[in-house]
Order: structure tokens, then sequence, then C-alpha cells
């Protein structure tokens, strides 16, 4: 496996799973090990980094064997193993990022990504990241993401071809996916209300998830459509694209209303 999409609802416990396989890289990966914590956006970056260090400091609280600054945990110089990996997290482009030597990223929200003027910097980003493991044995790229109101962005083929891997129309055993959203025909109006479709799409709902949470989020967003995306994208994981925007704002309406009654609104007015 060279490859992992994890594309899962919102608290489905995705970044502090994944800080795992970080830490695990550090300890029994390569000597030389580089795991990186990718994102769109620096704060992103720094949540699946932080957890990574939350787990380093665990077993390791006194700092003896690593060194953590606020972008970088690394071993210390001269330890007993002779360890030189490190971890890091990264944001922006990939042009000032040449020379580096990945042996595992982990990408989150990727499926936030998108094209400015066909253009995306986090899929520069990924692209120099995953051509820097040419020296590596077992490189690994993680994606973790949740859908967002980015419908045509660089995840758009990732997340394609995980679901023809899955399908069995694309023979590649380099990948591995899982994919927790309704089917196609359970994306109407119709279907993203029945509990048995939340259910599929986080199977946490009761244990990590409370019980009535998604029928208390979905019966909010039936009178209001801003929320009704974000339920639709962030809980089932089901793309939307754009924000909601009135069709004829008040702006443009209000100096157009007038006091006047029917009646009084049709004095004048010729009979035929």
């Amino acid at each position: 496996m060279r490859n992992a999409i994890l594309f899962v609802p919102r608290k489905f416990s995705k970044t502090t799973s994944t800080a795992s396989l970080a830490f695990y890289e550090l300890i029994a990966g390569d000597a030389n090990a580089q795991a990186y914590c990718a994102a769109n956006a620096y704060k992103q970056a720094q949540i699946c980094f932080k957890e990574i260090s939350k787990i380093t400091r665990q077993v390791d609280p006194a700092r003896e064997f690593f060194r953590a600054t606020r972008e970088t945990l690394k071993w210390k110089d001269g330890n007993l193993w002779g360890k030189e990996g490190f971890v890091e997290c990264l944001t922006g482009g990939g042009g000032t990022k040449d020379g580096l030597n990945a042996s595992l990223v982990i990408f989150d929200e990727y499926a936030a990504a998108k094209y400015v003027a066909g253009h995306s910097d986090s899929a520069e980003l990924m692209q120099v990241l995953r051509s820097s493991m040419g020296t590596r044995r077992e490189p690994l790229t993680v994606i973790i993401t949740t859908a967002s109101r980015v419908v045509a962005g660089p995840f758009e083929v990732e997340l394609d071809n995980a679901k023809k891997t899955l399908l069995g129309e694309i023979d590649n055993d380099a990948e591995f996916a899982h994919i927790f959203q309704p089917d196609a025909w359970e994306m109407d109006d119709e279907h993203i209300g029945l509990p048995s479709v939340w259910n599929k799409c986080n199977p946490h709902i009761g244990i990590t998830i409370q019980p009535d949470f998604y029928r208390e989020q979905y019966e909010a967003a039936l009178n209001d459509p801003d929320k009704m995306i974000e339920f639709k994208t962030k809980l089932l994981n089901i793309f939307v694209a754009g924000n909601v925007q009135a069709w004829m704002p008040l702006s443009i309406t209000k100096h157009l209303v007038t006091e006047k009654g029917v009646r009084r609104g049709l004095e004048g007015m010729p009979c035929n």
C-alpha cells in the first residue's frame, strides 16, 4: 500500500488515529524518516502535528529523546539508536520545498483544496511531497478529509480513482480507501433525513457521537439553507457547491416597498 484515503465525516477521530502513524514512523521507521503533516492552511496542519507532539510527550515527558519546536519534532542528536527522523508540518505551494525525502505524508482536509486561476498550492505541495519519496522502500501518503463546498478541486481525482479501485474498475493494490457517504441514490432530500443513512455515513453514532446529535442538526437545518449545506458536507460527506445567497437581496428590494394598499395603488389607473 502506498496511498490511503480516509474520507469520513466530522468527529470520526481521523486526525488522532493518523497521528499514531506519524509517531510509529518516528519510532520504528527508517533511521532518517521524514513524516509531514500537510494541509491547506497552517492552522489546519498544526492540528495533526499537535496530536503527534502530545503522544511523544506522553512517552518522553522529560524530553530526553526528542526536541520540539512549533513546526518540527525530531530526535535529539547523539541518541542511542542513531535516529535522525523528524515530523514537520507544511502548508502552501511546493516551489520552495524541493530537496525533501518524505517517507510519510498526512494531508488533512484535502477536499477543501481549490483551484485559483487554474492553480492549487495544495495540489502543488502534494505533488512535491509525493515526488520526493523515490528513495523510500515503503512510502505512504494518507489523505484524511471530509467533504466541502469545493466540488471541482484536486481531491476530486483522488476520490474518483479510489471509488473505481473499490468497484474493481481499476486494479490498484497500492491504494486503500475508507469512503463513508451515502450511495448516489441516497443523496436527495428524501433520503438524507433517514437515520439509516446517517448510520451508514457515521457508524460512530451512539459511540463517540451523541445518539441525538444527527437528528438535532438535521432538524435545525430544515429551516436554514446554510445549515443544510453544512449538514450535508460535514456530517454526510456530500459535496455541495458554493454558499447560499439570496436570489434578490433586501438591499435591492427595500426601496421598492411602499405603504400603499392595493386600492390606493390602483387609483387613477384606466379601466377597460
